[in-house]
């Protein structure tokens, strides 16, 4: 998102006060994927958990009402103790951050963060812990797109030629133009998320996001354009990644405070 947009976004959330959201943030798996003894939400990055800097992000976002942070229930403890603290200061508005034990599946954690939260909130937002760099600005535009359309999804366009493959052959090339890579936070008026969770629940339907349970149930989400620095750190590369953007975004913040 470039500068123009978000000033756009952020004035957007401050006209619009009464706009206000629920977040759910996700953070209850194991990070098997990752390897070694600290789970992904948890790690360093130069000094400062994951999961702390997405929540940070969240704590200044203007239309966010309230935060629902999901962990496994033997995380509660530490979450409380080191990593609430460092998002207290960033929290200028005092809004409620709450702590709440997931589920089996990312979706089910979803859906016990939802059952939650403050029902006086018209939306939600979802985020997963694993994405650090979110910005405040995409947090306000998600959830503005979402009071409009109902639903919303940051998302970027896909970079790489897409192959349609079965049994090992190339079926077909996939129009890339067409093509975006979803991302989270995914926003929605709050009783489209609550009918798509029961609606998925009654079906035994799972979905790897929470955009694909609201399509079922009719629901068009709004594409709203995000960053490529908003990766979910999953694997050991994703770490090295997230560390060259992080000491990319100090360079240039330090370059702006030179001019």
């Amino acid at each position: 998102m470039d500068e123009a947009a978000r000033m756009a976004a952020e004035t957007a959330c401050a006209r619009d006060p009464a706009s206000m959201a629920s977040a759910v943030i996700v953070a209850a798996g194991d990070g098997l994927r990752m390897g070694g003894g600290v789970k992904k939400q948890f790690m360093l990055l130069d000094g400062e958990p994951i999961l702390a800097m997405a929540l940070k992000a969240f704590a200044r976002a203007e239309p966010v009402g309230e935060i629902v942070l999901v962990v496994a229930r033997g995380d509660i403890g530490f979450c409380e103790r080191d990593i609430l603290p460092l998002v207290a200061p960033e929290n200028a508005s005092g809004k409620a951050v709450s702590i709440v034990p997931g589920g089996g599946s990312r979706q089910e954690s979803v859906a016990c963060g939802v059952a939650a939260s403050d029902p006086s909130y018209g939306l939600i937002a979802v985020h997963d812990g694993a994405r650090p760099f979110i910005e405040p600005s995409a947090i306000c535009a998600a959830i503005g797109a979402a009071a409009e359309a109902g639903a919303s999804c940051v998302a970027v366009p896909v970079t790489d030629t897409i192959k349609a493959v079965r049994d090992g052959h190339i079926e077909h090339t996939l129009d890339r133009e067409a093509l975006w890579a979803a991302q989270t936070p995914q926003a929605f008026r709050r009783e489209i998320l609550v009918a798509a969770l029961e609606s998925a629940s009654r079906s035994g339907l799972a979905a790897t996001d929470d955009v694909a349970l609201a399509e079922v149930i009719g629901a068009r989400a709004r594409i709203v354009r995000g960053s490529y620095d908003n990766i979910k750190v999953t694997a050991p590369r994703d770490l090295d990644v997230a560390k060259e953007i992080l000491a990319r975004r100090r360079r240039d913040a330090l370059r702006r405070a030179a001019k």
